[in-house]
């Protein structure tokens, strides 16, 4: 959970940096390995006042960009493939 995010603007900054951060290969014993990551996204309070509400908003954001092969879906936008 990032918790220093001032904006919208902002908010869509951050799935660039862990794309770049996760698309890099992790070699063990000489073997790259690619690693994969579904994220979802939402902003407190717009997505939810209390936890479980936020954490369930989360919780379809990751799903959403599970299933449309996306690394990050933020919830409230179009659909956002990185």
């Amino acid at each position: 959970m990032v918790t220093d995010i001032v904006s919208n603007e902002a908010c869509q900054i951050l799935p660039h940096k862990l794309k770049e951060i996760i698309s890099q290969p992790i070699v063990v014993k000489d073997a790259p390995l690619h690693v994969t990551a579904s994220i979802g996204i939402a902003i407190h309070p717009d997505h939810g006042d209390d936890l479980d509400t936020f954490l369930s908003t989360v919780d379809k954001a990751m799903y959403a960009a599970k299933e449309h092969d996306y690394l990050v879906q933020i919830i409230g936008s179009n659909l956002m493939c990185f």
